[in-house]
């Protein structure tokens, strides 16, 4: 089975954090020797850069979702400050 661009995105980005994630995926696209991976890598790519266009940081006490009080790393995304584990659930879940 499959997964779509943005859940590979979200496993990437929880694995290696927003920047890390991104040098990653342009690591393995350079280093990819068939066009069906190349295409792949840069579909995920798109999302990941998608996400993080999609969100903005801002400074904030805690993360908005009930229950997280993470304070690092929070952005607004869809009128919402939520730290990155949280962002990346709300984008599987909400969007």
């Amino acid at each position: 089975m499959s997964s779509s661009p943005r859940e590979v995105a979200l496993l990437f980005e929880a694995e290696y954090g927003p920047a890390g994630a991104e040098s990653e995926l342009q690591d393995r696209f350079t280093d990819a020797s068939d066009i069906e991976t190349k295409l792949r890598t840069l579909g995920v790519l798109g999302k990941l850069r998608k996400m993080h266009s999609d969100s903005e940081p801002v400074e904030a006490a805690c993360c908005g979702k009930l229950g997280c009080r993470t304070g690092d790393n929070l952005a607004e995304i869809d009128g919402r400050v939520l730290c990155p584990h949280c962002r990346a659930e709300y984008a599987l879940e909400e969007r």
